[in-house]
């Protein structure tokens, strides 16, 4: 079977492939149990994983490293960290998070995509190290025209800001 070109490179795979390389380190690892999976590296941005993404959504792993925010318009779609990092200070005021896996700036789903979406494993960073002047939403789900979202999980995710009034933004 032939596999679409990605950063120039043609693929071809048998149906038995497990996993299929897509330049720059990126992986599609088949599916599991129904869902699509794919393998990020931080060489990799978030957005250029997530576009691997069929339309019904699946799984993006993330290595531990740092990452963009990005919006999300596919339903289902896992984003799973390589670990939570912590505050950059324990005694003082933090303004940044270290070590695991890294999402500076916000991570937004539309309307259409809040269902079944699952965030685990990871930190949304937007302390004053990494945006000093902006008060944003770190994890948003809309609620436009009176949709709710459905079937969201979040687990072992931290999030920084940067502002006293940041909790009603995360």
């Amino acid at each position: 079977m032939k596999i679409k070109a990605l950063f120039g490179v043609f693929l071809f795979a048998s149906s038995l492939a497990a996993q299929v390389q897509i330049g720059k380190g990126v992986q599609v690892g088949g599916t599991i149990g129904g869902i699509s999976v794919v393998n990020c590296p931080t060489s990799t941005t978030l957005a250029a994983c997530y576009a691997l993404l069929p339309s019904t959504g699946g799984e993006i792993d993330l290595a531990a490293g740092v990452y963009q925010g990005i919006s999300i318009a596919k339903p289902n779609v896992h984003i799973n960290g390589a670990g939570m990092p912590i505050y950059n200070s324990l005694t003082g005021i933090p303004t940044a998070l270290v070590g695991g896996t890294i999402i500076q700036h916000s991570l937004s789903f539309t309307a259409a995509s809040t269902s079944g979406a699952m965030i685990s494993n990871l930190g949304i960073d937007i302390g004053s190290a990494v945006d000093p002047s902006t008060v944003e939403n770190g994890i948003a789900f809309p609620n436009a025209a009176g949709a709710a979202a459905d079937n969201v999980t979040i687990e072992n995710v931290i999030v920084l800001g940067n502002a006293y009034d940041e909790a009603d933004h995360a």
